[in-house]
């Protein structure tokens, strides 16, 4: 599997070049996200021989998200501009995905600085409990993960991590080692709000993590009718077991489709759906479903 570093930078020019330098020797590429930088860092970045794409100033979650588009590998490591994450710990990163047992590996860093990230820790391991640190800057993933990721928040404390395990993914953590930079260290001001996006997640984090898996099921489906749609949307608001027999009489539909005619499956749809309209959706498994409505 092809790798793509993605670097996303503001103002990094005095400490870019080394940083793209090491990276290429573990990627296919490397891709800089030149954030609206005024000392020429996208320069510096592409001498040193990454490929630049340059944006008007719209902060570190859009450079992300815009790395994610425009890289060409299929797994992803995101990691700083200003040489704070060793290059050298790439290949520890992404092996668990290339071996088939991770979709998303994060650098757990030794020790986290700012009291307002480590809050942000302690909310977010109250739903995952495995990981240590969740607002690590240098971290590897699937590009098929990665683009579905919508990143909701001020910060990708605690919404990079409950975001992929709510799709499904399958998350990691190794250990990395920082390097000392000469950077000063601001007030991250960012994390106040940032408290609300991870608490709202928490607090609907059942009803956030099936619209998650909604969205995924959509994706899924191979009929375009529009019943379906109007299906899912009745769905959304179903506890979530009588939801699972719903979907999961939709899904075998959708895979009878391919031994039965169109309108066999568009008049077991219907059918379905006009049970949803007049709130008389049994509470039976799949096989009592299919009898009643085939």
């Amino acid at each position: 599997m092809s790798v793509s570093v993605i670097i996303p930078a503001h103002n990094e020019a005095a400490r870019i070049g080394p940083v793209v330098r090491a990276a290429l020797q573990y990627a296919d590429e490397v891709l800089v996200v030149d954030d609206g930088s005024a000392d020429g860092t996208g320069t510096v970045a592409e001498m040193a021989g990454a490929r630049v794409i340059r944006q008007a100033n719209a902060g570190y979650i859009a450079a992300v998200k815009r790395g994610f588009r425009e890289a060409q590998g299929e797994v992803v490591v995101t990691m700083d501009g200003d040489g704070e994450h060793r290059a050298k710990d790439i290949p520890r990163l992404v092996a668990p995905i290339l071996s088939g047992e991770a979709d998303l590996v994060l650098g757990a860093r030794p020790h986290v600085a700012r009291f307002s990230e480590r809050f942000l820790n302690w909310l977010t391991r109250l739903r995952v409990k495995e990981i240590s640190d969740t607002g690590t800057g240098f971290r590897a993933l699937r590009r098929d993960l990665a683009l579905r990721l919508e990143l909701r928040g001020r910060c990708i404390c605690g919404i990079s991590i409950l975001e992929p395990v709510a799709l499904g993914a399958r998350v990691v953590e190794t250990p990395i080692a920082l390097s000392r930079t000469d950077k000063p260290r601001r007030v991250a001001w960012f994390h106040l709000p940032q408290v609300w996006y991870v608490l709202r997640w928490l607090l609907q984090g059942s009803r956030g993590e099936r619209e998650w898996k909604m969205e995924e099921r959509r994706g899924e489906m191979r009929s375009d009718m529009a019943v379906v749609d109007v299906i899912y949307e009745r769905v959304k608001s179903f506890p979530e077991a009588r939801q699972k027999q719903v979907l999961d009489f939709v899904d075998y539909l959708l895979y009878k489709s391919g031994q039965e005619d169109r309108s066999w499956m568009e008049m077991s749809l219907r059918s379905a759906l006009r049970g949803l309209e007049d709130e008389v959706w049994p509470d039976y498994g799949v096989e009592d479903l299919r009898e009643q409505w085939i």
